[in-house]
């Protein structure tokens, strides 16, 4: 077996496959890890919300679920220290371009909301 085969049985070990749950801890704005292996058996694609923002005793997992995020957590490292070609870039963390300013445009001022007078600022709801 090739190094790429085992790389694709290593993955699905790591839990790579339909059926792992990783649960989702609920945390907002985290990330989501996407780990695709294709094997023999189709392509297996999981996304797993808070991977690298949740601590090994986190609460709201369980302890198999925290297991299953340690072994993939393992996985993952253990592919970022394979070798890879000097002809690829070197991955850099995400950036967002929300704040980038665009050439030829200027920003417009921010102005504090207000709301109108006399228009309430919250209401009750009541079912």
């Amino acid at each position: 077996m090739g190094p790429v085969a085992h790389l694709a049985v290593d993955a699905v070990a790591a839990g790579v496959a339909p059926g792992t749950d990783f649960s989702d801890p609920g945390v907002a704005d985290a990330t989501t890890t996407v780990v695709t292996a294709v094997t023999g058996y189709g392509v297996h694609r999981m996304q797993v919300p808070t991977l690298t923002e949740t601590t090994a005793g986190d609460p709201d997992l369980t302890a198999v679920q925290r297991a299953a995020r340690k072994r993939l957590t393992d996985f993952i490292q253990r592919v970022g220290r394979l070798p890879t070609s000097d002809r690829l870039p070197k991955p850099e963390p995400y950036r967002s371009d929300s704040r980038r300013r665009w050439p030829g445009r200027t920003p417009r001022p921010t102005k504090p909301w207000r709301a109108p007078p006399g228009a309430p600022m919250a209401r009750a709801c009541t079912a």
